[in-house]
């Protein structure tokens, strides 16, 4: 399930807050095109969203680190899937 815009631009406020507090404002429009880009690349497909969201935000970025895109993404999807009342997917190996 991809995360909603306003939860996911408040994952990626705390995120940076934290760890990259000197950071300049946040491109909303640019998260907003990221998740809109992931939605249309999952073509609704639930399995597919966790890369196409990966996918979109990397795209975009600008002078983030894979670390810092990692995380902020690991942690929304966790939020999102917190609703839905189903495990999140299991990593092979």
């Amino acid at each position: 399930m991809l995360p909603r815009l306003d939860g996911f631009l408040a994952g990626i406020r705390l995120f940076v807050r934290r760890r990259r507090p000197q950071a300049g404002p946040l491109d909303e429009a640019m998260v907003a095109a990221a998740l809109e880009h992931a939605r249309q690349l999952a073509a609704g497909k639930e399995q597919d969203e966790p890369a196409a969201l990966f996918f979109a935000c990397a795209l975009r970025s600008r002078a983030i680190t894979f670390e810092e895109l990692r995380d902020t993404f690991s942690a929304a999807v966790r939020t999102a899937g917190q609703g839905s009342g189903r495990p999140p997917p299991r990593r092979p190996g």
